[in-house]
């Protein structure tokens, strides 16, 4: 009986020792896996490979945030002549108002997934609108694809130095709601057209939103919605803007 207990505690003893060492060498590999991917990124402010993104995304925790984003209606219209706008001019690009909401992530956070909820409410712009996630335009009222610098997936990112001065082409087929789609990605928008008042709505699958992490990760993840104008009184205005976004992210530090 003696040694049947010795046996016992022995086999006890092996069993601890494995469980210990499974427990060692699984924390040993995630710290591997995270140094790795990190060395693979870089500092992030370059244009990433997507397939490092998913990546990270796929092997590093994730994170969950609720956001609530408001662009309330600005209290002045176009500033003309002012940080960086024209004077006026009927059909071009003169002006531009920028309102930015930073999303307050950590340093070195990669967003691998992001669901919007609108609220419901009538938008209204005058002229034209850009939404942009950092620096690339996810869906806006004119198609500027002929004007902007594509990156990534043909993702174009905003520049105003870019589109004043340009001609607004009314009535063409520039003047619609653009959802600017990539491949291999799902992206559906609804927005009105111009001056026009309408329910809004944007969809973008986690593929799409880490083609837009390719394209850079800032030391704060934005949503930025730009309007424009050309020379009238009510330029560069919109009604109230609001959403939350539930994004889904991972570290890279």
């Amino acid at each position: 009986m003696g040694k049947l207990y010795k046996y016992s505690f022995a086999v006890i003893g092996i069993v601890l020792i494995f469980q210990n060492c499974g427990k060692d060498a699984s924390f040993n590999q995630d710290s591997t896996a995270s140094v790795a991917i990190n060395a693979e990124l870089g500092t992030g402010d370059e244009t990433l490979d997507i397939g490092v993104i998913s990546k990270a995304c796929r092997n590093l925790p994730r994170k969950n945030q609720i956001i609530n984003i408001q662009f309330p209606k600005p209290s002045e219209t176009c500033a003309w002549e002012e940080s960086g706008n024209l004077s006026t001019r009927d059909a071009f690009f003169r002006a531009r108002i920028e309102q930015k909401q930073n999303l307050g992530l950590p340093r070195g956070a990669i967003v691998c997934d992001a669901i919007f909820d609108f609220k419901p409410q009538p938008f209204r712009y005058d002229d034209y609108f850009a939404l942009l996630f950092n620096k690339n335009i996810i869906t806006s009222g004119y198609d500027f694809s002929e004007h902007l610098t594509p990156q990534n997936f043909g993702l174009l990112s905003y520049n105003w130095n870019q589109l004043r001065g340009v001609r607004m082409e009314f009535g063409s087929q520039k003047e619609q709601v653009v959802c600017p789609q990539i491949p291999g990605a799902e992206a559906m928008c609804s927005f009105p057209g111009h001056d026009t008042a309408g329910v809004i709505d944007l969809d973008l699958d986690s593929r799409y939103i880490q083609a837009v992490m390719s394209n850079g990760v800032p030391s704060d993840h934005s949503f930025t919605l730009v309007t424009f104008g050309d020379d009238d009184d009510n330029d560069c205005e919109h009604s109230d803007v609001e959403f939350d976004v539930t994004v889904s992210y991972v570290l890279s530090e």
